[in-house]
């Protein structure tokens, strides 16, 4: 529920007449033509070739220092020098270092390729690793995914008479390495147009370069082609995986390396997907980003995470015949990495829940360290105790005397602000606003996890925002608009898909799907639509026929059985205007008092017999006796800010062995038949409560 978020468009409303243009100018329904102007397509030129996927590939001579390393590799495929390729363990560094591979061999050279560990190494350049470069005969190390801040690494591969070559696109320092060339889109020189392609975009780029230079008098389209036909899968893959804006070029680059993979797929990505499909029992997955995002992307960045990345950059790498085996050993990796992840999620929700006992301050963070924690998922982790508990959440693996951790923060928290406020205690520390990494010594570990707490609890949380593209009535809604906006995708970062706005849509009906998705249908003026609601099983959604809601959705279309329908997708739902809310504030309150925090209680908080009684006769009527089932607690409040008391409520009458009660929102609640009236002033609960508050001596 999205009560505690606040709901507004991504960008003010177009013109009027700029939509109407849009719409009639294209052959657009109103409502795309309105999508596209909020986005900025506000011409019908710039719209046309935003649909069209007609975006100019940028010459890559206009990126800093392409032309100096362009030449030097070319120098050295004419030399036939030992190249080695420095990448990245994650999906956009394997693809990128496979990309380059891949190029280098189809030109006859016998490369090295190097992924530093994530374990032992951790990111980027290092001497050690340049030592054992150059004892293989390295004359040139061109790096990809990584590199623009390795300063003194830059300076020991000169001192190695090794010549160094650059591509990165990470944020540049002041000053740059000293390097043959550094070719970042990012530099604060560069003139090139478009700052946020993913390191595989800047590897596919520098591979550009070099072909044009060497085929100086062919058609410059059919040296891209040839460029694109070979490896613009892969850096569709390596962009989609690093969540870059599907904006510019990057969308160019996605669609044409999808169709690639939908027409003239490689073993790779062949093998890789029919491996998903074998272990899940399915068919083969259509191919599109959301197969990027959670299929592809999570198994190759398996491989660094629990053994090294050299695992995936082979799936690459390896003749067709491999794949195969190559492609099922990542999905096993996957499911390692799966079963890591839930065992260290177990010793954490262990640990939070001794945490009195061993001293760790859970109030407004969570900050646990072990031995046993596997580095490589630690920030996974950490990010599913974020998203449940919504505190700022640290997890370290500990080597030793030594730490290395990841954090996660949720929405409206500044993590790296908070451990700014911790920095006389961490030996480093970096990263962004939701998700950061830090290194400490074990003896500060307490001390650490007080002073953040400390910190969160100090800051002031910004209210989450909750974006969409335009507030619709149900009469918006047609199979056809559905269809239409398919002409925005790819969508992903920079280019989501597009997300609505419906007020007041009254529920009608709600059916579970199996034990883990929801089906509600929704209607307003004389309309319905069906709204699915993924991930949410009916147990767990305080909603009731009748209801009132606003919704977040997506327009689907559903093609089952030969019927093609629409359907919303849910993002996010609230109660609408005039229906009772019950805040977060106000959840965390009365999960306080029940756990036994009754510092601030007083006896105002606290329910009379006759609230208790009026509660008890509400549920009698509408349940009957012995008879489970799901209650809105949102429909037992008199009036909006009582939920604490009736959570308090509800647990006097389970303590009187008048009802009993499973879950939180919604309720299920069974009545057995009482036999005799009940005192409730008698129970213990009721007299720890009142004493409590001041008033061990209170009955009405």
């Amino acid at each position: 529920m999205d009560s505690e978020k606040i709901w507004r468009p991504r960008a003010a409303r177009p013109d009027a007449d700029t939509v109407r243009a849009l719409s009639a100018e294209l052959g657009l329904l109103p409502m795309t033509a309105e999508i596209l102007a909020g986005r900025g397509y506000t011409t019908p030129e710039s719209a046309r070739m935003f649909l069209s996927l007609s975006s100019e590939y940028h010459d890559p001579f206009l990126l800093p220092d392409m032309r100096a390393a362009a030449e030097r590799v070319s120098l050295a495929i004419d030399q036939r020098e030992q190249i080695a390729v420095y990448g990245d363990y994650d999906a956009d560094g394997v693809t990128s270092t496979a990309t380059l591979m891949l190029w280098l061999r189809s030109l006859g050279l016998s490369p090295i390729s190097y992924i530093p560990d994530r374990e032992s190494e951790g990111y980027g350049m290092s001497a050690a690793a340049l030592d054992r470069l150059k004892a293989r005969g390295v004359t040139l190390v061109i790096t990809v995914d990584t590199g623009v801040t390795a300063i003194e690494e830059a300076d020991y591969c000169r001192s190695l008479e090794m010549d160094l070559v650059i591509t990165d696109h990470h944020e540049c320092r002041e000053t740059l390495p000293d390097a043959i060339a550094v070719v970042d889109p990012k530099r604060s020189d560069s003139n090139y147009p478009f700052d946020s392609l993913a390191g595989v975009g800047v590897a596919l780029k520098l591979v550009s370069a070099v072909e044009l230079l060497r085929h100086p008098g062919e058609d410059r389209d059919l040296t891209l082609r040839s460029v694109f036909r070979s490896y613009i899968d892969l850096a569709a893959i390596g962009t989609v995986a690093d969540v870059m804006p599907l904006t510019d070029e990057n969308r160019f680059i996605v669609s044409r390396g999808l169709q690639m993979m939908e027409k003239r797929p490689r073993a790779a990505v062949t093998a890789l997907i029919r491996a998903v499909a074998d272990e899940k029992g399915n068919a083969p997955a259509a191919v599109d980003t959301s197969l990027i995002s959670f299929t592809l992307a999570p198994r190759i960045n398996a491989a660094g995470r629990m053994e090294s990345a050299d695992a995936a950059l082979r799936l690459f790498l390896c003749p067709p015949e491999e794949a195969s085996v190559a492609a099922h050993h990542l999905c096993d990796c996957n499911r390692r990495r799966q079963e890591e992840e839930n065992r260290i999620l177990t010793l954490a929700e262990r640990a939070l829940a001794n945490a009195p006992a061993e001293g760790i301050p859970p109030a407004h963070s969570i900050v646990l360290g072990g031995d046993d924690f596997c580095g490589g998922v630690v920030g996974i982790v950490a990010a599913r105790l974020c998203e449940r508990y919504d505190k700022p959440t640290i997890l370290l693996s500990f080597d030793g005397e030594i730490g290395k951790g990841s954090g996660r923060a949720p929405e409206g928290i500044d993590l790296v602000g908070a451990l700014e406020q911790t920095s006389d205690l961490l030996i480093r520390y970096g990263g962004h606003t939701a998700a950061a990494g830090l290194t400490l010594h074990r003896d500060n570990l307490a001390a650490f996890a007080q002073q953040f707490d400390r910190a969160v609890a100090s800051a002031t949380r910004a209210i989450p925002i909750r974006e969409y593209d335009l507030a619709v009535t149900p009469s918006h809604l047609s199979l056809r608009a559905a269809q239409e906006l398919t002409l925005l995708e790819p969508c992903g970062a920079g280019n989501p898909l597009p997300l609505f706005c419906w007020e007041g849509a009254t529920v009608d009906s709600i059916l579970p799907l199996g034990e883990k998705h929801t089906k509600l249908v929704c209607s307003g003026e004389g309309t319905a639509h069906p709204v699915l609601l993924f991930g949410t099983p009916r147990t767990a959604l305080d909603v009731f026929p009748g209801d009132r809601i606003d919704l977040l959705f997506e327009l689907s279309v559903n093609e089952f059985r030969g019927n093609t329908t629409l359907q919303l997708i849910c993002r996010g739902w609230r109660p609408a205007s005039g229906e009772i809310h019950i805040t977060a504030a106000e959840i965390d309150r009365a999960g306080a008092l029940l756990a036994g925090d009754l510092s601030n209680l007083t006896a105002d908080d606290l329910p009379t017999r006759e609230e208790c009684g009026r509660v008890y006769r509400i549920l009698r009527n509408t349940l009957g006796y012995n008879r489970a089932d799901l209650i809105s607690p949102r429909r037992l409040l008199q009036r909006e800010g009582e939920y604490p008391k009736l959570r308090l409520t509800l647990a006097l009458l389970s303590d009187a062995g008048l009802l009993t009660l499973r879950g939180d929102l919604p309720l299920t609640i069974t009545l057995p038949r009482a036999e005799q009236k009940v005192d409730l002033a008698a129970l213990p609960l009721w007299k720890r409560l009142y004493g409590a508050a001041g008033d061990p001596e209170r009955r009405i």
